[in-house]
């Protein structure tokens, strides 16, 4: 009897072991899953905060794209209205400058005309020192010196006049000319500068433009882990 009474209590025995396993297992999955449940909530957190995060990215990239189209607008604005000046200024130069050619084919007309009353003038100046012989003329001795002055007096006086008149007219014509033309390049240097200024603004936005997006789909890409992982962990606890 005495030895068969060990063999009796020998499974009552083995199942408080296992009792102690199966608690021991019990505890492990409980700690286990409130491990769980804590990383759960961080990445709740982590999520929302994220998500928050990339709210404000969105925010800033709309204000930095809005702030940067008003800026191309302005600019753009800046621009047509400096080459509706330059179109309007270089309409006005031409015909300033068509005027001026004008003026100098006048000057050249006149020049000619001028021409024509010297070679008259000159053949009154021969036809006193070559008079008919039935007018009465001053002794030769008397009257060649007086012809001479008369004649020198009166060519000088309407060269030098001539000269003096197209020498000035000539030169301030050639003045303006150059000034129109140095202020119509000095136009085209400033409006190329603007056109230079306006791509490179459109070149930044888009590069800043490129950046944000990059980030905000890489956020995305992080946060649809992060989804993931907590559906999996989900997933886990319901199983056990």
């Amino acid at each position: 009897m005495d030895s068969e009474f060990p063999r009796a209590r020998q499974p009552n025995g083995s199942l408080g072991l296992i009792a102690e396993e199966v608690a021991e297992i019990r505890q492990t999955l409980m700690t286990r899953v409130s491990q769980l449940k804590s990383f759960i909530q961080e990445a709740e957190v982590s999520a929302a905060t994220e998500a928050q995060r990339i709210e404000e990215i969105r925010k800033g990239f709309e204000a930095t794209v809005a702030a940067l189209e008003s800026k191309i607008e302005e600019k753009e604005a800046v621009l047509q209205k400096e080459s509706s000046a330059l179109r309007d200024m270089e309409g006005n130069l031409t015909g300033r400058i068509f005027d001026l050619e004008s003026r100098v084919q006048e000057k050249e007309q006149l020049l000619a005309a001028r021409d024509a009353e010297l070679a008259q003038l000159q053949s009154k100046i021969d036809a006193l020192r070559f008079p008919p012989q039935n007018l009465i003329t001053l002794r030769e001795e008397d009257a060649v010196p007086v012809r001479e002055a008369a004649e020198q007096e009166v060519v000088a006086t309407r060269v030098g006049s001539q000269e003096n008149e197209t020498g000035n007219d000539n030169e301030r014509l050639a003045e303006e000319v150059q000034r129109l033309k140095a202020e119509m390049k000095e136009k085209e240097v400033l409006l190329e500068a603007r056109e230079m200024e306006v791509k490179m603004i459109k070149q930044s936005m888009d590069k800043r433009i490129r950046e944000l997006e990059s980030i905000v789909k890489r956020q995305a890409r992080e946060r649809e882990k992060k989804s993931r992982l907590v559906s999996f962990i989900g997933t886990i606890e319901k199983r056990n």
